[in-house]
């Protein structure tokens, strides 16, 4: 046995540190991943018998070429009513500006009975050269997955309260249409209060009891921009009024630039905003990875007041009116122009330069990120904005006067981020309602008038996003799809296998997988650390047969979660497998993991890939607790 060009007798442990693969790729997403995540051991071995190590198999030659094929789900739409049947022939799908050809093509389950009933019972097909339809296997079916997420980070509770009192009211439509749906709550941490279930009671009683709750994660409080906005007003009136008489700024004695302070306030504020956004995309992004295992569609309700696309404008915007003259011009209390004042020109804040400052938080580029990987996962989202209608003038803030432009800003700007994903993942945003119901049940139901095409990217094609585009030919009608798709490696799915056992709690071990836990053992220091055998029967491993021997090859992904909700990086390797030196009385390959070990309990997902025979297993084992 062997692990990438090592050999040795029985159990493996490296002793440098491996290469830990963290489930958040774009550096706002790390940064939430940091604030999330807290640190694991390397996943390594070391040979049981004697220190020596030699060459692996390089007799072993996997050239396993894994096809990657995408699902697209679409919906066609012309003057507001779905269109139910288009044929293949009417569509062409392009990657990155090439034509693909489309291998697969399931018509909407509606499209085949009179109303729309629940249950998804089309299995994709495909259009063969003579007309004949084709059932495609490799297009993902199965019935529909509702994930209601609430973003508890960017919504009040008084909105959460009024969303979830009508979803409770719809739940078995939603049940009816989905299939089956799940509830996840985030708050800084994933919560999950649903796990997939078609059971309309329980449900109905998950809704019951987050209704009642009426707590505010202290990072939502100190992201709210209304509160920056208060204090920024406040700093504004204190410095423009003389102390003992309430005089007009020209009579104070001092003659200070009163926005000296005010672009430092905009700026820790733009910067707790952006906190909170980043924990909201991590969130959202760990989420999504763990959907990939459900097959067919997925739709995701992710509920919030909105999430700023560019985290902390609304203060930026009002500061910066209050002191460009923007804000006296049209006649607002308190407002000034820097420009009148000499003194300290050279130090103090710029509101002018404060403009481009601000565009430094705009999180475009990771949305469009996550929107890449949940379409990879077969995921579409569908933002619904809890606060309700809303009017330019509500988009101020109370006991405040703005200018329209902000009221502008203020009212796009926590809109635009859900409208992006929803665009990207061919979903749709629901913005400017207070039924809630109605939004719920139209994105649960797109699942009964959409189609599904599948394709094969370019061979040799880059990981990581790329645009797709579809056309259609008849007139007049338009069309809703994910608008990208990420490559991924097998190991990367891997990884998301491994944090969706955590999350859900269970999974598949077709390759019969065991985990044996020993007892903490201290390490010096105060530490200690805990050995996790891994025991992959070879009676399930797909081998290749190299002269007298059996050679196999599998990947290995380790993940964690803590008691106290935190996730741990997940990190893999690639193990190469020799059947002679298995263990003989168990006939089971043994890889040995070294986890550090506090006194909190840890759950920890393996996830086994076998990389010849391309099955996938997970097993899950808890460390401490009661």
């Amino acid at each position: 046995m062997g692990s990438n060009g090592t050999t040795g007798s029985g159990v493996e442990r490296n002793r440098r540190p491996a290469s830990a693969l963290s489930c958040f790729a774009s550096r706002a997403s790390v940064a939430a991943a940091l604030a999330m995540l807290v640190a694991i051991a390397d996943l390594g071995a070391t040979t049981r018998q004697g220190e020596a190590e030699a060459d692996g198999p390089r007799d072993l030659v996997l050239d396993r070429v894994e096809v990657q094929r995408v699902v697209v789900d679409l919906v066609a739409e012309q003057g507001g009513r779905p269109v139910l049947d288009l044929e293949a022939g009417e569509l062409r799908v392009y990657v990155d500006g090439t034509e693909v050809e489309i291998l697969g093509f399931s018509p909407p389950p509606a499209s085949g009975r009179e109303g729309s009933s629940p249950a998804r019972a089309s299995a994709p097909t495909a259009a063969g050269d003579d007309g004949e339809t084709l059932t495609d296997d490799a297009a993902v079916a199965g019935p529909q997955t509702l994930v209601l997420f609430l973003d508890e980070l960017h919504m009040k509770p008084v909105h959460r309260k009024r969303v979830l009192k009508q979803a409770r009211g719809i739940a078995d439509e939603l049940i009816d249409a989905g299939g089956r749906v799940t509830v996840v709550a985030f708050d800084g941490k994933l919560k999950l209060l649903l796990p997939p279930s078609s059971d309309k009671k329980a449900l109905r009683d998950v809704l019951d009891e987050a209704m009642d709750s009426t707590s505010i994660p202290m990072m939502a409080s100190l992201a709210d921009p209304a509160r920056a906005i208060a204090v920024v007003h406040q700093r504004m009136e204190d410095e423009t009024q003389e102390k003992s008489g309430g005089s007009p700024l020209g009579a104070r004695p001092s003659g200070t630039d009163p926005c000296v302070d005010i672009g430092g306030l905009a700026r820790t504020s733009a910067q707790q905003a952006a906190a909170a956004t980043d924990q909201s995309i991590g969130g959202l992004r760990l989420l999504v990875g763990t959907l990939g295992r459900y097959p067919g569609r997925k739709s995701l309700l992710y509920v919030s007041d909105g999430v700023p696309l560019v985290p902390g404008m609304e203060v930026y915007t009002y500061a910066i009116e209050m002191c460009d003259g923007t804000a006296a011009r049209q006649g607002l209390p308190n407002a000034v122009d820097t420009q009148e004042f000499g003194g300290g020109r050279f130090s103090r804040w710029d509101p002018r330069a404060a403009r481009t400052e601000m565009l430094d938080f705009d999180t475009t580029r990771q949305w469009r990120e996550i929107a890449a990987y949940a379409n990879a996962q077969q995921v579409s989202i569908y933002p619904i904005q809890a606060t309700g209608l809303q009017t330019l003038d509500a988009a101020g803030v109370s006991n405040v006067r703005t200018t329209q432009s902000f009221a502008q800003a203020a009212l796009g700007n926590p809109r635009d981020s859900l409208f992006l994903i929803a665009d990207e993942t061919g979903g749709e945003a629901f913005f400017d309602t207070n039924r809630f119901g109605d939004a719920l049940v139209e994105a649960a139901s797109d699942a009964e008038v959409g189609y599904q095409i599948t394709f094969e990217p370019l061979s040799g094609i880059e990981p990581g996003a790329h645009e797709i585009r579809v056309e259609v030919d008849r007139p007049g009608v338009q069309l809703r799809h994910r608008k990208s798709f990420t490559s991924r490696t097998a190991a990367s799915r891997l990884v998301d296998l491994a944090v969706s056992a955590l999350v859900f709690g269970r999974g598949d071990n077709p390759l019969g997988v065991r985990l044996d836990v020993g007892e903490p053992v201290a390490t010096g220091g105060g530490g200690s650390k805990v050995d996790i055998t891994v025991r992959v029967p070879l009676s399930s491993l797909a081998l290749v047969p190299v002269g007298e021997d059996r050679l196999g090859r599998f990947t290995v992904a380790v993940g964690g979660r803590q008691s106290n909700g935190r996730y741990l990086p997940v990190g893999f390797k690639q193990i190469d497998v020799r059947a002679s030196e298995v263990d003989q009385a168990t006939q089971s390959f043994e890889y040995e993991i070294e986890l550090p070990y506090r006194s909190d309990a840890i759950e920890v997902s393996v996830a086994v890939r076998d990389d010849v025979g391309g099955v996938e297993a997970l097993s899950l084992a808890s460390i401490g607790g009661s």
